[in-house]
C-alpha cells in the first residue's frame, strides 16, 4: 500500500511539475508576443515620425522656393506638427505658423471657394496675401528651421 501511495504521489507532483512548465512557456511565450508587439508599434511609430519630418522637409522647401504659397504651407506643416504631439517648448521655433494658421484658416477652400463670386473670391485672395507678406520673414525663418528638422 506505501508503495501505491508512494507511486501516486511521485505522479501528482511529476503532473504538477508538468503544469508548472507549461504555465512558464505560456508566460515566456506571452512576453514574447507582448516584446514582438511593443517592437511592431515602436517601429510604426518611428515609421509615422519619419514620414511626418520629411513631408514638412519637403513642404518647406516648396514654400521656400514659392513652389507653394505660404498659406498652403502653414497649412499643412501646423497639420503635420500637430501629428507629432510636440511639447509647448518644442513648439516655440514654430509658434509663427499657428499665427498664421488661426488668420488663414477662416477663408474658404475647395468646393466653398468655387460657390464664391469673383469679387469674393479676389477680396479673400487679396486678404491672404497681406497677411502672407506681413508674415513673410518670420514664415521664411520658419520654414527654413523645418527643412532641417530631425
Amino acid at each position: 500500500m506505501l508503495l501505491v501511495m508512494t507511486i501516486f504521489a511521485i505522479g501528482v507532483v511529476l503532473a504538477l511539475a508538468a503544469y508548472a512548465y507549461y504555465l512558464t512557456m505560456k508566460v515566456k511565450q506571452q512576453e514574447r508576443q507582448t516584446a514582438e508587439l511593443k517592437q511592431k508599434r515602436q517601429a510604426a511609430e518611428k515609421e509615422k515620425q519619419d514620414y511626418l519630418i520629411e513631408s514638412l522637409r519637403v513642404i518647406s522647401a516648396a514654400a521656400l522656393k514659392e513652389e507653394l504659397s505660404a498659406s498652403e504651407a502653414v497649412i499643412r506643416c501646423k497639420m503635420l506638427l500637430d501629428g507629432m504631439a510636440l511639447t509647448e517648448e518644442q513648439w516655440q521655433p514654430y509658434r509663427v505658423l499657428q499665427e498664421v494658421f488661426s488668420k488663414v484658416c477662416e477663408f474658404d477652400t475647395h468646393e466653398a471657394r468655387k460657390a464664391l463670386s469673383k469679387d469674393e473670391r479676389r477680396r479673400q485672395d487679396q486678404a491672404r496675401e497681406a497677411i502672407e507678406q506681413a508674415y513673410k520673414s518670420d514664415l521664411d525663418l520658419c520654414f527654413r528651421k523645418l527643412t532641417t528638422i530631425e
